[in-house]
């Protein structure tokens, strides 16, 4: 097999991925940032795999920010579990900075 290239729409650690129905894979929560100020992003990412009208792979990312699907608690450390109807349930983690990090408590699910 070869392996598709992509870039989330920001470099992050800690976060999730989990795999989805029609050859997508959902990122979400993660820490981000520069100069050593890392906060969870508050958005989902979700790569999309598929064939082109020319029958070429093509890896696609998206939506793109100014679209971008929020989370209700941006999110780090945390459980993504996959249920049988195909939504995603966050649970858990840490929120806010790494250097000042706080308990989330609330759960929160995604539709695809």
């Amino acid at each position: 097999g070869e392996a598709g290239k992509f870039m989330l729409s920001e470099g992050r650690g800690a976060l999730t991925a989990t795999a989805l129905r029609g050859n997508a894979v959902l990122f979400a929560g993660g820490l981000s940032g520069t100069n050593g100020n890392l906060t969870p992003p508050p958005h989902i990412d979700v790569v999309f795999e598929y064939l082109n009208e020319n029958g070429e792979t093509v890896v696609d990312i998206g939506p793109d920010k100014q679209f971008g699907i929020p989370m209700h608690t941006p999110r780090w450390a945390h459980r993504a579990i996959l249920t049988d109807d195909g939504k995603v349930l966050f649970v858990g983690g840490l929120t806010g900075s790494a250097s000042n990090p706080q308990v989330v408590m609330n759960s929160e699910v995604f539709y695809p």
